[in-house]
């Protein structure tokens, strides 16, 4: 009997040491989602092509379906200080002041290639590699 109240008197400390070990590797996971998403991994420097229409067009929800305003989608390819490209795209909506034909840009993305941010920038803010590569 003896023997027995001992073991159950260890239960709740290996449930406790359980549900801490998993709840510090969930806070672990979501951190690595959250920086992998939501924090800049970098900047890259692109400019709006001189052929592109800044013309308003509808927008769409990720369904497809119309939403109630009009936008430009800026879809590009970017450049870092390194020389490596990524694809940019994101959504100036109407109303807003539109990035114009050769408007230099510094476009903030994440490691897994979200858009997180952008503005324009003279043209000798871009780093010379990314210059040399920019159309």
């Amino acid at each position: 009997m003896d023997m027995e109240n001992k073991k159950t008197s260890y239960t709740p400390w290996i449930v406790a040491a359980l549900v801490l070990a998993l709840a510090t590797a969930g806070f672990f996971v979501a951190k690595r989602y959250y920086d992998n998403h939501y924090v800049a991994a970098g900047s890259f420097y692109t400019m709006v092509p001189m052929d592109f229409d800044v013309t308003p067009q509808m927008l769409y929800d990720q369904n497809g379906k119309p939403v109630d305003i009009n936008g430009v989608i800026y879809q590009m390819t970017a450049f870092n200080e390194n020389g490596e490209s990524a694809p940019v795209e994101f959504t100036v909506q109407e109303g807003r002041n539109f990035y114009q034909p050769g408007t230099f840009m510094s476009v903030q993305i994440s490691g897994s290639g979200t858009v997180l941010g952008q503005s324009a920038i003279a043209e000798s803010e871009v780093p010379a590699a990314a210059r040399a590569l920019i159309g």
